[in-house]
């Protein structure tokens, strides 16, 4: 019987291939200096339980060792931040997936926390950069909605928001502040290597999109492309060994490796790390490599895995070793034995899809909107219609490949005595729950332009046999409720999360 390892979400796969990183090592928690300036923060946090955070982020392995780090928890939000000389000239899509990871990290940590900002800064002496912090803000929802796969990873992060800020009273000579104490990774290394030789005669195989070459048993069975995402898989009776291939641009193994367990791996049904360490493989050793060995139930199966990572930066494989965990280990020594006859050419250009040509999104061209106290950019595109109900500032309509949409600003009397909270329970319960189908996706506060507070909410109903989607944010401003609302059918949650958040980023109410 062949058994089927625990397929992985493609939509994680594909994400995984448009991420850009830079490998750093982890070290142990470093203070940030007294004389830089952080982000101005309402914050209150506690010393203890901030230390037991920073040692957890460093452990992610995303921090280079010498990165100055501070974290801050109050009123369920997190500030996260990080000085590091690697920051300087660092791609967008670095920032983002560390800030992902560090998010994650600070929601593991901190059971009440809903938001975490990390602002990421460089301490280089004469850099243009000093003085400036690229911040990115994270939501647990948007955690959840990833781990539940609502969400792809990238549209996760094509939704994520980079902001630039010039850093009040930094200080002009930090020559002092940005010396570096030198962290050795203390990593154990296994050199990966069957004991005996082999009984069966072996035949080789050359993978044509890669150029990737190994050897195994004859009498065990190749299927090249068995799945998305999947170059081939090797299996035996008890046993698989499946090949994959992570086209990502600038990212080196370790930090592919870590993605890996820090995002994909703890969503796993009891997952459990067995040991995590680098790795010798392939032909003579020639190959580093980063090796997990984890634990998982795939229905009422319980699973051991070895997932391998080698290759080079921004050319990454993985290889995955999988059985039942009461399957005979008879098979291992071959296993690795395949692994010890790569020969890595070098490259994964070849495994790469073809750029799809991408349709022009409504969010590409925005035009601004203004009805007295009230602005906010829209879809310049986009049909607008002012005052159509009492309540109603605006209506502005779009219809894309996706389906239709209605952006909406609403302002009604407000009740002194009711909380955001209260007043987004009063809506849900009024007139959403009675809805078809209705589901919340997430509700949160959020932080708005101007230093004001929203309420958050975004839920899934039917009407008529359709599916739609909401997001609406609501703020109290003087005597008044102000909404905004988008709703939509037929389209990506991510593409409405990305619009939603432009236009939330611009909206600003001045009574």
């Amino acid at each position: 019987m062949v058994l089927t390892p625990m397929r992985l979400r493609s939509s994680i796969l594909a994400a995984v291939i448009a991420v850009s990183a830079v490998a750093r090592s982890a070290s142990g928690a470093d203070a940030p200096a007294a004389n830089v300036s952080a982000p101005q923060s309402n914050l209150d946090p506690s010393a203890q339980a901030n230390n037991k955070i920073e040692a957890a982020i460093r452990k992610l392995g995303v921090l280079a060792p010498d990165s100055k780090l501070s974290v801050q928890i109050a009123d369920k939000q997190a500030l996260v931040t990080v000085y590091g000389d690697d920051r300087e000239n660092a791609a967008a899509g670095l920032l983002k997936i560390d800030a992902v990871l560090i998010a994650k990290c600070v929601f593991d940590n901190v059971q009440d926390a809903v938001r975490t900002r990390v602002c990421f800064g460089t301490l280089k002496v004469g850099s243009p950069r000093a003085g400036y912090l690229s911040q990115v803000s994270v939501s647990k929802g948007d955690i959840k909605a990833f781990g539940s796969n609502q969400l792809t990873k990238a549209d996760l992060l094509a939704s994520l928001e980079i902001v630039e800020t010039r850093q009040t009273g930094f200080p002009s000579n930090i020559a002092r502040v940005a010396s570096k104490t030198s962290v050795q990774s203390q990593d154990p290394v296994e050199i990966l290597n069957a004991a005996s030789p082999s009984k069966f005669r072996w035949v080789p195989y050359r993978n044509t999109r890669t150029g990737l070459t190994l050897s195994y048993p004859f009498h065990w069975k190749l299927k090249e492309a068995p799945e998305k995402d999947t170059l081939f898989k090797i299996d035996s009776q008890n046993c698989e060994l499946v090949f994959g291939v992570d086209n990502s641009p600038g990212m080196p193994v370790r930090q592919a490796a870590r993605l890996w367990e820090n995002l994909v791996f703890s969503q796993f049904k009891d997952y459990k790390l067995i040991s995590s360490r680098r790795i010798k493989l392939g032909h003579n050793n020639s190959l580093d490599g980063y090796s997990f060995v984890i634990q998982f139930s795939a229905g009422d199966v319980p699973f051991q895995q070895r997932w391998v990572f080698f290759g080079q930066t921004g050319s990454v494989y993985r290889a995955i070793l999988s059985m039942p965990e009461r399957a005979s280990k008879a098979n291992l020594p071959d296993m690795y034995r395949i692994l010890t006859s790569i020969t890595f050419t070098g490259g994964t250009i070849t495994a790469r899809k073809p750029a799809e040509s991408q349709a022009v999104k409504p969010w590409s061209r925005l035009s601004l909107f203004q009805d007295g106290p009230v602005c906010l950019t829209y879809p310049a595109d986009w049909q607008v219609t002012q005052h159509p109900e009492p309540e109603v500032i605006v209506k502005i309509s779009g219809k894309t490949a996706e389906g239709d949409a209605d952006l909406q600003i609403r302002k009604s009397p407000s009740d002194r005595n009711m909380s955001l909270e209260d007043i987004a329970t009063l809506v849900e319960t009024r007139y959403l729950k009675p809805l078809k189908n209705y589901r919340r996706a997430r509700q949160e506060y959020v932080s708005l332009g101007g230093g004001a507070a929203g309420m958050l909410q975004e839920f899934t109903f039917e009407l008529g046999g359709i599916p739609f989607r909401q997001m609406s944010t609501y703020r109290l401003e003087g005597d008044h409720l102000y909404t905004m609302s988008l709703v939509a059918s037929g389209w990506k949650q991510s593409d409405m999360l990305t619009l939603f958040n432009r236009c939330l980023g611009t909206w600003s109410v001045r009574e």
